[in-house]
């Protein structure tokens, strides 16, 4: 369904109808469809995947693979982007998650290497008085860029 300017009164009761089409604007918006509005801060791409010594994908969007490469206390993971960026400028969010959800454990993760198709990410986590670092259980990770 393609985004459609509504226009209701105020203070008119809605039918099925009309908040089916305020559902299809919503979808509309969502996937960026043609003549919705712009939105900067719609993720042009993202990926979960399990980061425990693997990278077994969960769930994305406009990612083609996830490829571990590390050991048990430094991880490093390939993200393979099926949408290609217009430059290297674009903008990413790292979560993580430790396996056995301790609180207070600190994180690292951040960026090494990105280009319009592809970026590597660093990601380790340790326990405060511990130098000893782990990998984390499971990451989440999301691109976006200006329109």
């Amino acid at each position: 369904m393609a985004f459609t300017n509504l226009n209701f009164a105020f203070g008119s009761k809605l039918t099925s109808t009309q908040l089916n089409q305020i559902q299809g604007n919503f979808d509309a918006l969502a996937q960026q469809q043609t003549g919705a509005p712009a939105m900067d801060g719609i993720n042009e791409a993202y990926v979960t995947f399990f980061s425990n010594a693997k990278a077994q994908l969960i769930t994305g969007k406009n990612v083609t693979s996830v490829t571990f490469a590390g050991d048990t206390v430094h991880s490093t993971y390939l993200i393979n982007w099926s949408k290609t960026f217009s430059s290297t400028n674009y903008c990413t969010n790292f979560q993580a998650v430790s396996k056995d959800g301790r609180i207070g454990r600190n994180f690292n993760v951040n960026n090494s290497t990105k280009d319009t198709s592809s970026m590597t990410v660093y990601a380790r986590l340790s326990d405060e008085g511990n130098t000893q670092g782990t990998n984390p259980q499971q990451m989440f990770v999301m691109a976006w860029e200006s329109r």
